[in-house]
């Protein structure tokens, strides 16, 4: 009898273990999914400030509310692991938007552009540097509460060497 007990409470530990495991799944598969669907950028000059735009979409299953999305442009050799974003604009202090599925809604972050000095846009021009609009985006699923997910968005300048201005960057582009 105490044999047959402690078979049956393995089984139902394995059991619960499993159904746990395809909620999990059930949920991750219909979770909101944020991604960067548009950059664009007031046109990029030698001592010209302007503004930048980073604009996402929730591509995923379920509604999403953005809590934080944070843009910001830089002058880099090398794009960093962990990029600096003080000093950038940090769209949601008042308020945080709701995107719905299906991507038919969208979330735009403008933020300015600094005017680049002569040197640092003389070295992008020689390609020893790059711009960078780059951005992060934390937003959590509706339906479950306490879910923190995080995109991270990239893109570089290419001095109208294509036909879009911006290109993604290789790294920095991933989502959570």
């Amino acid at each position: 009898m105490v044999v047959f007990t402690g078979a049956l409470v393995i089984t139902s530990v394995l059991q619960w273990s499993a159904i746990d495991g395809q909620l999990k799944a059930m949920i991750d598969a219909d979770r909101p999914w944020i991604g960067a669907v548009a950059e664009s950028s007031d046109s990029i000059d030698s001592g010209k400030a302007g503004m930048a735009r980073l604009t996402v979409v929730n591509a995923g299953r379920s509604p999403a509310r953005i809590v934080r999305f944070q843009a910001a442009q830089r002058v880099f050799a090398e794009f960093p692991q962990e990029p600096p974003y003080e000093n950038s604009t940090l769209w949601t202090e008042l308020s945080h938007t709701i995107l719905m599925p299906g991507g038919n809604m969208t979330a735009t972050n403008e933020f300015p552009v600094s005017a680049l000095d002569p040197q640092t846009f003389e070295l992008i021009k020689e390609n020893k540097t790059k711009l960078y609009i780059y951005g992060r985006v934390e937003y959590e699923d509706l339906r479950v509460k306490g879910s923190l997910h995080t995109t991270h968005i990239c893109f570089f300048w290419t001095l109208g060497k294509q036909a879009a201005p911006f290109v993604t960057c290789p790294e920095y582009n991933d989502a959570s």
